[in-house]
């Protein structure tokens, strides 16, 4: 056990100078830690949270944590309608027998309508990207173990959308084009109908998150594969090499109970 948490110590004192560092933090124009507030940590979007969303332990510090019902934070503003946008960040999700939303995009003052929609779909298996009117394509038959910790990135590279799961690329496409109307705020752990109105149709745990998400990053820009995808550095097979862990160059790892690993991409 004391080994254990030593590695473990270790571990996050690599992830933490790595992500703070000037290369990771380059174009960084969103930051959510999600530690007591949902406060962004770089640019003024600020978050509020709704319903019974609290907080909880994260990967490092603290994490947003939703009970499946009905609960978000809520943002006034939205992120993600430029041509290169990233956002990554954590998921930990209590079941994969429900759908999770992760964050979308809405207009006000009323939408069904959905944009820039990321969520986990439970009778497909994967994560989707969705805009309107088309409905999405699902990466499916994915590795994702409900109550660990992955990781997760959507880079949106002009016409073309990447999303990657624990550091490895799972899937790729077409962007699709939105025809909705002009959406003004968002949202994290629930799909909106209105601004502050959770879409529920006749269940209110439809499209709600029930689990926990951390440190999510916005960058204005595409990160590549290189950048997305971990692999071994000379600091950290230096640093942590009696230990038999290496760290990674972004920081997207896959969290476990056990102790952290490094996804081989």
């Amino acid at each position: 056990m004391q080994k254990l948490l030593g590695t473990s110590v270790l571990f996050i004192l690599v992830l933490a100078l790595f992500i703070n560092s000037p290369s990771a933090q380059a174009g960084l124009i969103h930051h959510y830690t999600f530690d007591g507030n949902a406060n962004d940590q770089v640019g003024s979007n600020h978050g509020v949270l709704r319903g019974d969303s609290t907080f909880a332990a994260g990967v490092v510090g603290q994490a947003v944590s939703f009970d499946g019902n009905s609960d978000y934070v809520l943002l006034d503003q939205t992120m993600l309608q430029t041509a290169n946008w990233t956002m990554t960040g954590y998921f930990n999700f209590a079941n994969t027998t429900q759908r999770h939303s992760i964050y979308g995009e809405y207009s006000y003052p009323s939408n069904a309508d959905t944009d820039n929609y990321m969520v986990y779909v439970d009778d497909q298996g994967g994560l989707l990207y969705d805009n309107y009117p088309n409905g999405g394509n699902a990466v499916t038959s994915m590795q994702v173990t409900a109550g660990e910790w992955h990781s997760f990135a959507y880079v949106r590279d002009g016409g073309t959308m990447r999303i990657y799961l624990d550091g490895a690329l799972v899937g790729t496409g077409a962007y699709e084009t939105y025809f909705g109307s002009a959406s003004v705020f968002g949202a994290f752990g629930a799909r909106l109908q209105a601004y502050d109105d959770v879409y529920t149709t006749s269940d209110p745990t439809k499209y709600s998150m029930n689990g926990m998400l951390d440190d999510i990053r916005v960058y204005d820009h595409s990160l590549t594969d290189a950048q997305l995808v971990p692999t071994p550095t000379t600091f950290g097979i230096f640093f942590l090499g009696i230990l038999g862990l290496f760290s990674c160059t972004h920081g997207f790892f896959r969290f476990k109970e056990s102790g952290a690993e490094c996804s081989a991409g």
